[in-house]
């Protein structure tokens, strides 16, 4: 049987042609999480700072390796229609988006929020399955549904999907919503 790979991410990397190894890894989780194979594992080798979100639409595993991921995105704004009565909302944003399909799982280590950000941990939706393991998420505050995890199976009151998440020896503190918890 093939043993899925393990993929190495280092953001003080400076190699100019990472190939993800262990000597030469990946200096970001987007580029870590774009070369994974299906069932692969993306590893930490030191703390990070995550200024854009990830999506996930396969099956793969981040191993926080004891690390801890700063999270620090400045979000979307969601715009309605333009008119004068139209202020413009800004959008959570989440480090990381579990859609379709997608299998997540994380383990061992923390996603931390940074304060001043309208940030969430993780978020899926649709039939994704989310597996957290010896994970500590802290400090987000979002302004809708959901600081530290979201998972939605509605849009709009169109039934599309049904997420599964497992939670398993983890910390969740300090985290808020201005909505929908």
């Amino acid at each position: 049987a093939e043993t899925a790979s393990v993929l190495f991410v280092d953001p003080t990397s400076t190699n100019e042609a990472p190939d993800g190894s262990e000597s030469s890894p990946y200096p970001s989780l987007a580029a870590a999480f774009a070369a994974a194979d299906h069932g692969g594992t993306v590893k930490l080798l030191n703390n990070l700072e995550m200024t854009a979100s990830v999506t996930i639409e396969n099956k793969v595993t981040l191993d926080l390796n004891g690390k801890t991921i700063s999270v620090a995105i400045n979000p979307t704004t969601e715009v309605g229609m333009q008119d004068a009565s139209t202020t413009t909302t800004p959008a959570t944003s989440s480090a990381f988006v579990v859609t379709g399909n997608g299998y997540f799982t994380v383990k061992n280590g923390k996603i931390i929020g940074k304060s001043g950000f309208n940030n969430r941990a993780i978020e899926g939706s649709g039939t994704c399955t989310i597996a957290l393991e010896g994970l500590t998420v802290s400090g987000f505050s979002a302004s809708e549904h959901g600081g530290g995890l979201k998972v939605a199976s509605m849009d709009n009151e169109t039934y599309y999907g049904q997420g599964t998440v497992t939670i398993s020896k983890c910390d969740f503190n300090h985290n808020s919503s201005g909505e929908n918890g």
